[in-house]
């Protein structure tokens, strides 16, 4: 059965990049908008944060363990206690740091006396967001989350903050099943510098895991 997945991916076309990480640069267009977030091909019939998805977050979490110093999402606090939101908060270890970044105000998350950390921004804004984790001390990326902007040009623009990524760092991107930008993002990462993983793969939203080789 061709799924939303296949059907994304036989409207990409492979441009040059610049890109840290990217074989090449994805484009949708004409088929699909690069500015589009939602799937061109329908939704899955699943919630928005599965179990499925919390597991290999939370796995991510306990696999890093003591290594897991600063904490990076993009994307905050959309699915209240079922956000991955809520369970970095909760499962980060103790005296790490968190910075939330969205476009949408969230300032409950901001608490500097806890390294909670929020900026409102779009995470487009790369002198902003960059500029942002320089004032906090933040030089090295942990655990990098993305689930913002689903199109095909926000994920390449979140994923170029790979750089900032720790050696034993690891990157999460949700909704790789259906939205177009996660799904072209996840074929274009080059696998001689991360490893990748596609998870939750039926009747999900989905997630993606890389860590470098």
């Amino acid at each position: 059965m061709t799924t939303s997945f296949d059907q994304i991916l036989a409207c990409v076309t492979q441009q040059p990049t610049t890109v840290a990480g990217l074989k090449w640069q994805p484009s949708l267009e004409p088929h699909v908008d690069n500015n589009q977030d939602w799937p061109p091909f329908g939704f899955p019939n699943s919630p928005e944060v599965s179990d499925c998805n919390l597991m290999l977050l939370k796995n991510a979490v306990d696999k890093l363990g003591a290594k897991l110093r600063t904490v990076v999402e993009i994307g905050v606090d959309r699915n209240g206690n079922r956000s991955f939101t809520s369970l970095l908060l909760r499962e980060r270890p103790p005296g790490s740091t968190y910075v939330g970044i969205d476009i949408e105000l969230k300032s409950h998350i901001h608490q500097p006396e806890a390294n909670q950390y929020f900026l409102q921004s779009s995470s487009e804004d790369q002198q902003r967001v960059r500029g942002y984790l320089a004032e906090l001390g933040v030089d090295s990326i942990d655990l990098l989350m993305i689930d913002g902007w689903h199109s095909v040009n926000t994920a390449v623009n979140d994923w170029s903050y790979c750089d900032l990524v720790s050696p034993h760092g690891m990157i999460l991107l949700h909704d790789t099943n259906n939205h177009p930008g996660p799904v072209c993002l996840f074929d274009a990462v080059d696998e001689t510098q991360w490893r990748k993983w596609r998870y939750c793969t039926s009747n999900d939203m989905g997630i993606a895991l890389f860590s470098r080789v």
